[in-house]
Formats: structure tokens, C-alpha cells, sequence
């Protein structure tokens, strides 16, 4: 009994020093790792949208890389960036939902510098008075806007929604469709992070609130992961040589799309995989376009490209990490094309700002390292969208509604 007792003492005191350890190192992490901290004190965690804003939330963006941008973002009442807004509508102004990740909500730009600030000012000029609300989150996509919009047109009543499409979109939708969550008649009910194919995980949990957990599953969990689909031999050989795990995974074997966040902009090379998971996206595209023609909202695609599209020094540094080369511009348009006709069979208007954006080449319009839109950038989506017919009939039908 005696030593039993000395047994039970002795894993509990081990205990408590494994707590005491573990806390200490979390407590070192958030010091260390101020901007990682910064994301969990926002409140990004959320148990029905994967992960949103705190309202009236206050943050400070700068690059990994040092120097490309430094910004102030300000979250209003409602949870959207920008100014404050009420949710009742001015009368007599149409309110436009501009949907989309973090090209929508600015990364690298001000407040006043993003894409739905300078698309209201484009109108504005021609004689267009209209609210255009930015609803734009980063690491989102086509499953996580459906879920939202289903939430905020009842509360808001938008008169027009506009969603950019990201090259990201099909690995975020097969990303965040494991979290889903059914109601108990089996619908949708949203996106928990902490649950996986419908069972809650202690890890996700621990990843979500802590940055010590979530340093660990990125550096090691993934490491293993990683070895584990390419191979010790071709890993360490990868890492000698310089490259980027991630790259060599998503160029050099099939069916990669847990390692390829940017699967999408791999064209013809990809088409097979891309077409089967455009398939999923697809589905949430037209979700959301149902919704809006339920709701009488004319709803419009618009598709961007990214810098490696654009120009040979556009997203001239970051690319590579991808396993795209650099000072070359890639023009397969098979993506673009899949979308277009996706969009034409389902009667959704679509726009390509692709050919805007190559006339000014010329301009830093992407981030060397970063890779999101430069403010320049933004100024040219806003004006394109403010005079294309698609954006234009839409908005006509919106002020009639």
C-alpha cells in the first residue's frame, strides 16, 4: 500500500511539472512569437466560421519579410474591416458585399487603400452612390462565404454580392470541409475547427489556443508528414539542395493536393486534379449564387490572377517556394477557362482581371516575398470592377430592387 501510495504521489508531482513545463514553454512562445500570439488574442478561433475578427479589433500587419509593409487594420462593430457601418441600409444607397480572403481584406494595404474603399470611390466619381462593405477574411473560401452568407444577407439585406475567386480556393474548401458540423436534421451547421469528420480532436483544440502547439504541429507534425509522402531519402535531399519541401511534393507527385495550397495555378499539368477538386469548390459557388437568387441579389464571379500570371518580376521572390521559376510568366489560361465555363452553364456573370493587371506590369503590383496585392494593385482591381458591364447590370438590377 505504502509504495502504491509513494506510486500515485510521485505521477502526480510528475504530472503538475509536465503542466508547469508546458506552460512555461506557451508563456516563452507568446513572447517570441508576438504576431502568432496576436492572432489568438483577435479571437480568429470560431466554432461555427472556422475563424473570424473580434469586433472593434485593432491589429498591426508587417511581413514576414522586413520592410515590404507595415499596416494598421481596424475591425468595425459589425466585424467587417473598415469604417463603422449600421446594419440597417441608407436609404436609397445599394449595399454591396464584396466577398472574398485576404486579397479582399487588404494584407499590405491601409484601410483607406483596399479594394472595397477604392471600388466605393470608383463609383462615387461616376456619379454612383453605393456602400460596398469588404468581406473579406484571410485563409476563407467558397464553403466558409456560404455559410456567412446565409448568416448576414437576412441581417444585412446586400442589394448585390460580388465574390473573388483565389487561386488558394480549392485546397481551403478541401481544407475546411473535414471540420464540418451537421445540425441534428443533418444540415450544415458550420465549421469547427476542434472537430474532424465529425469527432472532436484534443490536438486541433490545443493548436487552435496554443502557440507552442501550433509551432509544434507546423515545424514537426508536418516535418513527419512530410517525410512520410516524399520520403526520407528525396526529403533530406530536398533540404540539402535548398528547396522547398512543400514544392518538390506538389511538382513532383500526383494527388497532392494536402501539400499544394496552390494546386489551382498549375494549369494543364494539373488539369485531371484540378477539374475533380474545382468540382467541390463549384458546388459552394453556386450555393451562394442560389442563395443570392433566392434572396433576389444579382450576384457576380470575379476571378484575379496572381503575380506569376501578371508579370516575370510580379511576385518575383515568394513564387519559389511554390515551385514556380522565377523572372517567367506563366499564361496556361486552363484555370481562368474552367471558371468562365463553369460560370456560363450556371448563368453566372463572370469577370477575368487578368488582362487589367498585365497593361500594368509595369508597377509593383504583388508583394516580391509576400505575394498579395500591392495598393497600386488594389486601385486597378477597384477601378476595373467599377466599369465592367457584368459589375454595372448588377448594380443596375440592385438599385431597382
Amino acid at each position: 500500500m505504502h509504495l502504491f501510495t509513494r506510486f500515485v504521489r510521485n505521477l502526480f508531482v510528475s504530472f503538475l511539472a509536465l503542466v508547469f513545463l508546458l506552460l512555461a514553454l506557451e508563456g516563452i512562445f507568446r513572447l517570441a512569437r508576438k504576431e502568432d500570439a496576436l492572432k489568438l488574442s483577435m479571437g480568429r478561433v470560431d466554432t461555427k466560421y472556422h475563424h473570424t475578427f473580434m469586433p472593434h479589433a485593432v491589429m498591426h500587419l508587417t511581413s514576414h519579410e522586413p520592410g515590404e509593409y507595415d499596416t494598421m487594420v481596424h475591425i468595425n462593430g459589425e466585424g467587417f474591416r473598415g469604417p463603422e457601418m449600421t446594419v440597417e441600409k441608407k436609404p436609397g444607397i445599394p449595399r454591396i458585399f464584396l466577398v472574398g480572403d485576404s486579397f479582399v481584406f487588404g494584407v499590405g494595404a491601409e484601410d483607406d487603400e483596399t479594394i472595397s474603399v477604392l471600388l466605393q470611390e470608383q463609383l462615387a466619381t461616376a456619379g454612383l452612390s453605393t456602400e460596398v462593405v469588404n468581406v473579406g477574411r484571410g485563409s476563407t473560401s467558397p464553403l466558409i462565404y456560404y455559410l456567412r452568407l446565409r448568416e448576414e444577407i437576412p441581417k444585412f439585406k446586400p442589394d448585390m454580392i460580388v465574390m473573388m475567386l483565389d487561386f488558394s480556393d480549392l485546397w481551403e474548401d478541401w481544407n475546411f470541409e473535414k471540420n464540418l458540423v451537421d445540425d441534428k436534421n443533418g444540415e450544415m451547421a458550420g465549421l469547427n475547427p476542434y472537430y474532424e469528420y465529425g469527432h472532436f480532436l484534443l490536438w486541433n483544440y490545443l493548436r487552435a489556443n496554443s502557440v507552442f502547439a501550433s509551432y509544434v504541429h507546423n515545424k514537426v507534425v508536418r516535418t513527419f508528414l512530410q517525410i512520410q509522402k516524399l520520403g526520407l531519402r528525396k526529403y533530406c535531399q530536398a533540404v540539402l539542395e535548398g528547396k522547398k519541401v512543400k514544392a518538390v511534393i506538389a511538382t513532383t507527385r500526383e494527388d497532392v493536393i494536402a501539400y499544394d495550397g496552390r494546386l489551382f495555378l498549375r494549369g494543364e499539368e494539373k488539369a485531371g486534379e484540378i477539374r475533380r477538386h474545382f468540382e467541390r469548390t463549384g458546388k459552394y459557388i453556386l450555393m451562394s449564387a442560389r442563395l443570392a437568387q433566392q434572396n433576389r441579389i444579382p450576384f457576380v464571379l470575379v476571378m484575379y490572377p496572381y503575380g506569376i500570371q501578371v508579370g516575370p518580376e510580379q511576385w518575383g521572390k515568394g513564387r519559389v517556394s511554390w515551385g514556380f521559376e522565377e523572372g517567367k510568366t506563366y499564361t496556361d489560361p486552363f484555370s481562368f477557362d474552367l471558371v468562365a465555363g463553369f460560370a456560363k452553364e450556371n448563368g453566372i456573370p463572370f469577370v477575368n482581371l487578368t488582362e487589367d493587371l498585365r497593361r500594368n506590369a509595369g508597377q509593383m503590383l504583388y508583394f516580391p516575398y509576400d505575394g498579395h496585392f500591392t495598393p497600386a494593385a488594389n486601385a486597378i482591381v477597384a477601378q476595373s470592377l467599377s466599369r465592367q458591364p457584368a459589375v454595372l447590370e448588377a448594380l443596375a438590377a440592385a438599385s431597382v430592387h
